[in-house]
């Protein structure tokens, strides 16, 4: 006799993706610490309590598999305090952090609108917003230098990638031409990637402006691409309109960039770094009017510190320490020494 009866398929145990994840996750995290008794005893007491509440207002009988899911919630939150504790998951399941702030001026915030100062890291997927009196300097897990300017807000999306939404930055990648992890910056008009330089993004009035002091910056837009070498800045406008246009090196066009710039940490460095620091930042032409100082600019160590003063005011600060005055001419920083100006 054939039995139609339909038979119920014996149950699929195999896991679903998203226990495959979490099971992935915590043999990655390797041991978990034993929770703290005082901290599982309030954990079963919350569950209790909220069984014997429902029993009340249901019955015993139908409160049964509540009890089983709570009491299988408060095993899983058990886990998840362990997860909190000393063995924190591998470093390929995180994500890193793409910058560090280094200096802050007025109001930065970061994410839920928290107030960020030096030090603190700042994680893929955060946003970055400064108001009409706030500017940051943040250094890049690949060691460039990225400043932001007042009324600016943008958003992390890796250790090599940044959306601006509005407002401008200023990127130095402090010379590493051609490296493996250029920085990418994404707005609404189009795209800029770096080629060891010194540039600055704005977008304003509906305008993205990428300005050129070193090397040169990619623009791509519309599936092309445009660069813009040393000394020149490209204009893309909403209709999609390009234009090119020479601008300078140093002065006012670049102030707000001198005026966040992180400070040299004097300390044991030489006076020809020093020198070398402050000709980046600057774009001055450095000259010693005496061979003798510029020979020993390498064996000269500074003490001390610069903390609070822009690159533009240190060498009037600096310099006399190590018997040397200096003076500046049109975009040429003129170094001589002390008893030689005081003939």
């Amino acid at each position: 006799m054939i039995d139609d009866r339909h038979t119920p398929d014996p149950p699929d145990d195999s896991p679903t993706p998203g226990e495959e994840t979490l099971a992935r996750l915590l043999r990655l995290s390797g041991p978990r610490p034993a929770v703290p008794q005082a901290r599982a005893e309030r954990v079963r007491e919350a569950a209790h309590a909220q069984w014997r509440r429902t029993v009340k207002s249901r019955g015993r009988r139908r409160s049964l598999p509540w009890l089983a899911g709570a009491l299988a919630a408060a095993g899983l939150l058990a886990v998840a305090i362990g997860l909190r504790g000393p063995h924190p998951l591998p470093p390929d399941t995180l994500a890193s952090a793409p910058a560090k702030v280094e200096r802050v001026e007025g109001s930065v915030r970061g994410p839920d609108r928290r107030l960020l100062t030096a030090g603190d890291s700042v994680f893929a997927g955060a946003p970055l917003e400064t108001d009409g009196e706030g500017r940051a300097a943040l250094r890049l897990a690949t060691g460039a230098s990225l400043r932001v300017d007042v009324n600016t807000r943008l958003k992390w999306i890796s250790g090599s990638a940044l959306e601006l939404l509005e407002g401008a930055l200023y990127v130095d990648t402090e010379g590493r031409r051609g490296g493996e992890d250029p920085l990418e910056i994404v707005t609404r008009w189009g795209r800029v990637r770096d080629r060891g330089t010194q540039f600055e993004v704005r977008l304003a009035e509906a305008r993205l402006r990428v300005s050129v002091r070193e090397g040169v910056a990619t623009l791509s837009h519309a599936g092309r691409s445009y660069e813009a070498p040393e000394g020149f800045r490209i204009t893309l406008d909403p209709l999609g309109a390009l234009r090119t246009e020479p601008i300078p090196l140093h002065g006012q066009e670049w102030d707000w960039v001198l005026a966040i710039a992180p400070s040299f940490r004097l300390e044991g460095r030489t006076l020809g770094e020093f020198l070398e620091w402050v000709a980046r930042e600057t774009r001055w032409e450095v000259r010693f009017t005496d061979p003798s100082a510029a020979a020993s600019k390498s064996g000269i160590v500074l003490h001390g510190s610069v903390e609070g003063l822009r690159p533009d005011e240190m060498p009037a600060t600096v310099l006399p320490t190590c018997g040397l005055r200096s003076r500046l001419d049109g975009n040429t920083l003129f170094i001589d020494s002390a008893a030689e100006t005081g003939k």
